[in-house]
């Protein structure tokens, strides 16, 4: 991944794994809550993955998220010389010093 601070790297993200790999910001669906969620829709009484079929047209295979996660990078925001507002800090879900 391109760093945040050379000319044509990426600040934003969809997962924490980009803000750990040096993103500066990442909005996206909690991937544990999606998880957690879509394992109701297995039936595992059957066939080990087989999906439940008394879903029927009305019920989504994959269900939408519902929890999204806001994560900011305060040391690589302290690298490129940004200020975070507070107001945006205290929304963050996680602020990684």
């Amino acid at each position: 991944m391109a760093s945040p601070a050379r000319p044509g790297g990426n600040v934003t993200g969809l997962t924490l794994l980009f803000v750990d790999e040096g993103g500066l910001m990442a909005y996206g669906p909690s991937r544990p809550d999606l998880y957690r969620r879509t394992a109701a829709y297995v039936d595992i009484s059957t066939h080990a993955g087989r999906v439940n079929s008394d879903s029927g047209p009305s019920r989504p295979i994959c269900p939408r998220p519902t929890k999204f996660e806001f994560v900011i990078d305060v040391k690589a925001a302290r690298t490129l010389a940004l200020a975070i507002p507070a107001t945006v800090l205290v929304r963050a879900d996680q602020p990684i010093e």
